[in-house]
């Protein structure tokens, strides 16, 4: 299953996809037994766990079976030209990893107001700005808490998938070790930069693009491919980070290509994140 945030003047409404469609879950089904639950958002929905899943993945099926029973028709909306946010409106926790100088893994904390939805307009931090690169990335979002867990658990705890746009000056990497280093013996946690984080169109309800080729274009010409990591990986590097961070549903970690220092832009691109599973995420660059 993939929901959506649709964007409003409240911040936005969950979405579920359904076949080139959207169902505004806001709006609810005429039936009372798959009414019963209107979550506010799309994290509302991670909290509520196996139970939510199920009353939603119920929702799902009785809308492929009968996509249009009576009364049901304000809440369809078409999948392309409505206006949607960032699936996860605003995490906890937002974390973009990188490869350390000394080849260990960087996690660096990015600021939840850098949040950007798809199709949105990215503008250089300074007009006079030269080196303002893109990353194209894959992110998990935690749908359980998860502290100090074993790779095990880490695994249980991936909530679901979206694209990431990471826009930034210099590369994402960490120049100097931050405040946790000691810690984190051989990671790094850098600081933050000038930039935007740009997620979505959807969220997969199951690891979907892990593992996958993700391409980034730029002006419509495939400039870079690379292969995320496989879920086994990813469990094992949440696994590491849980010893320091305690995550909770909604909280978004994005795996980069390594040694990836970005594509440096001038201006005035069209950029896109393509997968198999999670669709193609766009941006404009502009100054």
């Amino acid at each position: 299953m993939d929901l959506v945030t649709i964007a409003d003047s409240s911040g936005g409404r969950p979405g579920i996809i359904v076949g080139d469609r959207i169902f505004d879950l806001k709006v609810g089904h005429p039936s009372h037994e798959l009414s019963r639950w209107r979550p506010d958002s799309v994290v509302g929905i991670l909290d509520a766990g196996e139970e939510g899943r199920e009353q939603l993945q119920a929702l799902h099926d009785a809308l492929v079976a009968e996509p249009d029973p009576v009364d049901l028709g304000a809440a369809w909306l078409p999948l392309d030209g409505t206006d949607l946010g960032p699936p996860i409106r605003r995490p906890g926790l937002l974390l973009s990893l990188a490869q350390a100088p000394n080849g260990g893994i960087a996690p660096i904390l990015r600021s939840p107001s850098t949040l950007a939805g798809p199709d949105q307009t990215i503008r250089f931090p300074n007009p006079m700005t030269s080196n303002f690169v893109v990353r194209s990335m894959v992110a998990v979002v935690i749908g359980r808490r998860c502290y100090q867990a074993t790779p095990q658990q880490a695994e249980s705890a991936v909530g679901g998938t979206t694209l990431v746009l990471e826009f930034c000056t210099e590369a994402a990497q960490p120049a100097t070790p931050g405040p946790f280093v000691e810690g984190l013996q051989d990671r790094y946690l850098g600081g933050q930069r000038p930039g935007a984080f740009v997620i979505g169109p959807r969220l997969r309800l199951s690891p979907g693009g892990l593992g996958e080729n993700v391409d980034l274009h730029v002006d419509g010409i495939d400039i870079r491919q690379w292969q995320a990591p496989d879920l086994a990986r990813v469990s094992e590097i949440l696994s590491e980070l849980s010893a320091w961070f305690g995550f909770r549903p909604g909280d978004l970690i994005a795996f980069g290509p390594e040694s990836d220092r970005g594509i440096r832009l001038e201006g005035k691109e069209a950029i896109a994140a393509l997968a198999p599973s999670l669709g193609e995420l766009r941006a404009l660059v502009a100054r």
